[in-house]
């Protein structure tokens, strides 16, 4: 059986406090990056901290959980076939948040 999609995680932890506002502009801007398109967002904050948000996209998902107790992010991207590049999305995020710590996984997927 042929590889028809590319599954990416990053486990991301932090010297500083994260913004979810900042967190969430940058995910969306990376998806964009990546040319992933979106079909639809949802969000849910948490008290008295953390949040989880989902993007809904043409060619499968991403998503983020936030852990500021921890100063920890967990993202996963997902794409079936090979339109979006979540290895790119995981990259841009790297680059823009800067973490201190970061596990990158590609998970094979037939």
């Amino acid at each position: 059986m042929n590889n028809t999609g590319h599954h990416v995680t990053l486990d991301a932890y932090f010297a500083t406090d994260l913004n979810d506002a900042d967190i969430l502009a940058i995910c969306q801007k990376a998806i964009k990056f990546s040319n992933m398109n979106v079909i639809c967002q949802i969000q849910k904050h948490f008290e008295p901290h953390g949040m989880t948000a989902l993007w809904l996209l043409a060619e499968s998902h991403f998503s983020v959980h936030t852990f500021p107790e921890n100063k920890y992010i967990s993202v996963d991207c997902y794409t079936c076939g090979n339109e979006g590049s979540p290895e790119k999305a995981i990259d841009y995020l790297v680059e823009n948040l800067k973490p201190i710590k970061s596990n990158i996984q590609k998970l094979i997927r037939s």
